[in-house]
């Protein structure tokens, strides 16, 4: 993921108290969380508007036909491996 830049945004009262009532549900692990899932579900609706639905299950269809993605675990090992080595490289 490429790092990103502060933004700051002003929020009505009842979008807030409903960000962090949804963390306080686990739903997220925080507002800034719970905003990005929003943005990432914007952006993923803007996509398939763009590319059209047809598109995006033909991109979808070629996926599943390449095969499996491999032993999810070692995937999660991997991942696992690389960020606690960023935390190690920063000093955390």
């Amino acid at each position: 993921m490429s790092e990103g830049r502060a933004v700051t945004i002003t929020l009505d009262t009842d979008t807030e108290l409903a960000l962090e009532a949804a963390v306080r549900a686990g739903e997220h692990a925080s507002v800034e969380a719970a905003i990005s899932a929003a943005v990432d579900e914007w952006w993923a609706d803007r996509l398939t508007d763009q590319i059209g639905i047809d598109q995006l299950r033909k991109a979808i269809q070629e996926g599943v036909a390449s095969g499996p993605a491999g032993d999810i675990e070692d995937v999660f090992a991997r991942l696992l491996a690389k960020y606690e080595s960023l935390a190690e490289a920063r000093g955390e």
